[in-house]
């Protein structure tokens, strides 16, 4: 009993230490919304070669569509996935246009998520392309940036926990709306942390590239 008890004292302790770490992280977001690790200078400093290597992938979808998964050097730097126009008789019909993205910033030896984010309208494209990739988006999104990262000499990855970016302190729970929200917005981030073997910190999920 008394050992189960100071396991709840200290496990509190902890989650408390957290929230108060992670209340300051979100307070020292600047205004334009980036942390410094996604800002120019840290993608000068370590993620040039990384999103100069990086090559665009096509993934097959029916006979005149495809999915594309590219590098997107704006400022954060974005890994990007994409639906390729209709293809018929060698002329496209309507435009390419995002579905989803990472954001990524740079550490010396470790390369972050910064956040996911999907586009609006495009849950349907979503659904086929996690079909065609056997797993979800985000989990596929990241394997490759892991694999990418190794091959540039990175050590591990990171993923900024969702308890430290601006929309965590949009989506506080004022209704039932909101609360469901910001669960569904927790969870997608801790259940792809922990599918791909990620550890938590207090203000990361961690990965280290073997």
């Amino acid at each position: 009993m008394k050992r189960s008890l100071f396991k709840k004292i200290k496990q509190r302790v902890v989650n408390v230490h957290r929230a108060v770490a992670c209340k300051r992280a979100r307070k020292a977001i600047p205004e334009h919304g980036c942390y410094p690790t996604a800002l120019e200078k840290n993608i000068g400093l370590y993620g040039k070669g990384f999103a100069k290597s990086f090559q665009e992938k096509r993934i097959k979808w029916r006979k005149t569509k495809s999915f594309i998964v590219k590098m997107e050097n704006y400022i954060p730097n974005r890994v990007v996935l994409q639906k390729e126009p209709l293809n018929v008789n060698g002329r496209h019909w309507r435009s390419i246009h995002n579905l989803a993205e990472l954001k990524i910033g740079f550490e010396k030896n470790a390369v972050i998520v910064e956040g996911f984010a999907e586009w609006h309208n495009v849950e349907k494209d979503l659904v086929a392309f996690n079909k065609i990739a056997g797993e979800n988006w985000a989990n596929k999104l990241v394997g490759m940036l892991e694999g990418h990262a190794k091959r540039n000499g990175f050590e591990r990855v990171k993923i900024r926990a969702p308890e430290i970016l601006r929309n965590y302190e949009i989506l506080q729970p004022y209704e039932k709306k909101e609360r469901y929200e910001l669960k569904k917005f927790v969870e997608f981030y801790e259940n792809l942390a922990k599918k791909r073997g990620y550890k938590k910190t207090v203000l990361f999920f961690e990965k280290q590239l073997k």
